[in-house]
This record gives structure tokens, sequence and C-alpha cells, in this order.
């Protein structure tokens, strides 16, 4: 038996409830959530606003589809010093050349799209995307536009021993002996044979095309008549000109070009004649919005400093800087005049490439 009897529990049995804090009004707690939501989300926008100013934090390739030492990546190397300067990373180039510069556009394509990777390009990706089949890649679907670099008009030049001094004459010549004279160029789909291809199309002309494994191996054939015209840069054309080596034609801008004096442009005879090589700056598909835009400021800074403008001087190029919107338009729209003129001149395009 229990020695210490204890009191009956006594029903309904109820505990003694807890003293409580008095309860907050509920518009003040609806108050204190609201300012601590935008608290929070100062925060994150804050610390996501550093991480993304910081591009870049490391150094940056660009990377180009030619050999070392040509006039693109002379170019590129300009560019990428004064890219360094101006973002406090190392921007380098990087060769990978071959296959009118889709070997390095592959490259960059299935690179990481965090801007650490860039492609420097031409008109020539452009036109290869439309006329080499084994090329599955599209400027415009495949990767981020960045901005224009700078545009490489080309020169019609002709063999002192053609009887013509003028485009009208030209055009006058070959018309009355189609298929006699022929034009040489760096390679079949080049920008020199496309923009060849343009001028025959235009002006109704029927001329044999002689295509060399780049611009260099054409010139002693143009200089010594055994093909009578030829499409060249300005900058190879120019002391040729000067010597009476070739008589200069025209050249392929709307606007006369410096180093050229004296030369008119085609369309002076063929209205609306505009083109030349074109280049720009891609990155691959999915590159973040602030990144492009850090990269075109900045390439818009260099593209107007006169030291870079002498660089594109050497070259034969004329400057040019755009938005990346402008640049996706200036692709669509150079895209299609290629593929019109691929078919004008038999080489038919290739659906699968995906060319606008």
């Amino acid at each position: 038996m229990d020695s210490h009897p204890h009191t009956p529990r006594q029903f309904p049995y109820q505990a003694a409830e807890p003293a409580q804090p008095p309860r907050r009004p509920r518009s003040q707690r609806r108050r204190l959530l609201q300012a601590g939501c935008a608290s929070l989300a100062l925060t994150l926008a804050t610390t996501w606003g550093t991480a993304q100013a910081a591009y870049p934090d490391k150094q940056v390739r660009i990377v180009v589809g030619f050999p070392a030492g040509g006039g693109v990546d002379g170019v590129a190397r300009a560019l990428a010093e004064r890219l360094s300067s101006q973002l406090g990373q190392s921007f380098i180039v990087e060769n990978k050349p071959g296959a009118a510069g889709t070997i390095a556009a592959d490259f960059v394509a299935k690179a990481a799209p965090d801007g650490y990777t860039l492609y420097m390009s031409e008109t020539a990706f452009l036109i290869a995307q439309i006329v080499m089949p084994a090329v599955k890649l599209d400027a415009e679907r495949d990767f981020e536009a960045v901005g224009s670099i700078g545009v490489l008009p080309l020169m019609l030049a002709a063999n002192p021993k053609l009887p013509v001094k003028t485009t009208e004459e030209l055009i006058a010549l070959l018309k009355n002996n189609p298929g006699k004279f022929s034009y040489g160029s760096a390679g079949v789909g080049t920008p020199h044979h496309f923009i060849f291809e343009m001028f025959a199309q235009k002006s109704g002309v029927d001329v044999p095309h002689v295509p060399y494994k780049g611009g260099a191996p054409m010139l002693p054939d143009l200089v010594e008549g055994r093909i009578e015209l030829g499409m060249l840069s300005s900058a190879v054309a120019a002391p040729l000109v000067k010597d009476g080596r070739l008589v200069a034609l025209a050249v392929t801008t709307a606007q006369p070009v410096s180093n050229l004096p004296g030369v008119p442009p085609l369309s002076e005879t063929l209205p609306g004649f505009d083109a030349a090589s074109v280049f720009f700056m891609l990155a691959p598909k999915g590159t973040p919005g602030d990144v492009i835009n850090t990269l075109n400021t900045a390439l818009q800074t260099a593209v107007r400093d006169p030291a870079f403008q002498k660089v594109l001087e050497t070259q034969g190029a004329l400057p040019m800087s755009d938005t990346p919107a402008e640049l996706r338009q200036t692709i669509r729209a150079e895209a299609a005049r290629w593929q019109e003129i691929a078919q004008g001149a038999g080489l038919a395009p290739q659906a699968s490439t995906g060319a606008p």
C-alpha cells in the first residue's frame, strides 16, 4: 500500500497553459514579412550583380580560323591587346586554321557559354555554311552576336595587257567575248570568289573561275597574264597598281577606299553594288547577355581607337562597329545575299546547314 496517499485527480482534467507573449497585430506581422522579403531580394540582387560584374576574371581566348601571320590574325591580335587593357584580363589569340574557318567555329560552338572562348569570324564562314555540305553550323542559330570589327573592301583588278581601263570597258569586252577571259580568286567559297560572282551576275557577263589555294599563289599568274582578272584586297593590290603591274578598275564598296585614291566604286557602274568581307566576333550560344554587352562596349571602344584603325588600314580594312542586335541583322542579310549568289553561280546551297 502506498504510504503517501495523494489527492484524487479531478475530472475533467486541464493542464495549466504556459504564459504566451502578446501577439502582434496582423497588419504589423504582414509589414515585417514584406520588409524581410525585400531585404532578401536586395541581398540576392546585390550578390548576383557582384558576381556578374566580375567578368572577366580569367584569361579569354579569341579563336581565329586562319593561320598566324595572316590579315585576320593580325587584326585579332591588335584587338586582343586592346581588350586586355580595357577589361583588365589577358585576351589571347588561338589559331585553328582550316575549312574556311569552320574548324575554329565548331570549336567555339562547343565551348562553355561563359564569355571565355570567342570566335573571330568573317564573311567566309557565312558562305561556308551555305556551300560546304559538311558544315552543320549556322552563325545566327548556333552563336551569340557580339559585334563587328571592320570591313575589307576588295578591288577588281586586271592585267595591264587587257585592253580596258574602266569597268564599263571591261563589261563591254566580256560581253563581246563570253568565256574567253578568266578570273582568279583565293579559292572556292571565299569572299573574293563570291564578290566576283556577284559582279558577273549583276553585269551579265560570263567569266570562267580559276580558284587558287589562297590569294598569294594567284598574284604571279595575274601579274604575268595567265589569268586576266582578279579580286584582291586593297592592301595587296595597292603596291602592284602603283608599280603599274596591275590596273585597278574598281573597289567593291559603295564608297572609295583611302589607300586606292582615284579608284571608283563599282556602284558607279552597277548602282547599288556594295560588298566586302566583314570581320565580326561571335560567342557560344547561351552566353549571358550582360557578358555580351560588356564585350560589345569594349569592342566598340577598341574600334574607335585611332591606333587600332591604323592596324585595320594596313590590312586594307575599314572600321565598323555596331550593337549585337545590329550584327544579327547583318549576319541574316549577308547569309541571304550569299545564298542568292550561290544559286546564281550553280553552287547549290545545302538545306541542312540551316542558313537563314
